[in-house]
């Protein structure tokens, strides 16, 4: 491999880095206007899970952006970039994110890891793989035991 090919692609997983890090600056902040600017018209955000056990699970949209930025789902949100890895077009960071939740009153502490895919320097796809028992005990109190 040629050194200027080597420097592209690091270059190219280091944007991306920051782009999915920057994601989660606009999302703490509730700032659509950044958030849309960094995904593309097809985005789709993927929490992995079981629909089942967790309303939330599955396949969304820009819906879930608007939603979450509309500040009626959470409210002093911080979100923490523990680590990064990137390959190519694909950026995983693991991440902590503290919030309260306004439905249930209580505060969301969650780790997960977010698995971000790029295309032409914009987002299109995450998936998310989260703490389901930590996130229900957090959004939808008394559906599980917590006392473990």
């Amino acid at each position: 491999m040629s050194s200027r090919v080597y420097s592209s692609a690091v270059t190219l997983e280091n944007k991306n880095t920051e782009t999915a890090k920057y994601f989660f600056a606009a999302f703490e902040a509730l700032d659509l206007e950044v958030l849309f600017s960094l995904i593309t018209e097809d985005y789709t955000w993927e929490v992995v899970g079981n629909k089942k056990l967790m309303s939330g699970a599955g396949f969304h949209g820009k819906e879930v952006l608007t939603a979450v930025g509309s500040g009626t789902v959470f409210e002093n949100i911080v979100v923490t970039v523990q680590d990064s890895i990137a390959q190519g077009n694909k950026v995983a960071l693991d991440v902590r994110m503290v919030a309260d939740v306004l439905a249930t009153g209580l505060v969301y502490d969650n780790r997960m890891v977010m698995i971000f895919r790029f295309r032409n320097g914009k987002i299109y796809s995450m998936s998310e793989h989260v703490d389901t028992a930590t996130t229900l005990a957090a959004t939808q109190p008394g559906r599980i035991n917590t006392d473990f």
